[in-house]
């Protein structure tokens, strides 16, 4: 606390502990969020499995390779100076 106060980035402990705290509040918020996300993610999900909305794995990746290939095909590589060797 005191290297941080010492910086002049804040003007005592107090203040160092007050933004560490609310650093802890955003992290537990944004964590809650991104549970609650997972959670909808999951029920839409099953939602889909039981009106039969769903998909073959096999198509699924053949599709994922289909967009990779079309991905790589389309990159440029830029053999020149500093590139790769």
């Amino acid at each position: 606390m005191k290297q941080q106060v010492a910086t002049g980035k804040y003007a005592s402990s107090s203040e160092v502990v007050r933004a560490g705290l609310r650093l802890l509040y955003d992290q537990e918020d944004e964590r809650l969020q991104r549970q609650a996300a997972l959670k909808r993610f999951v029920h839409e999900g099953i939602a889909d499995l039981e009106s039969g909305r769903v998909v073959e794995a096999k198509n699924v990746f053949a599709r994922m390779r289909r967009m990779i290939d079309e991905a790589e095909s389309q990159a440029v590589v830029d053999v020149g100076a500093g590139g790769a060797r």
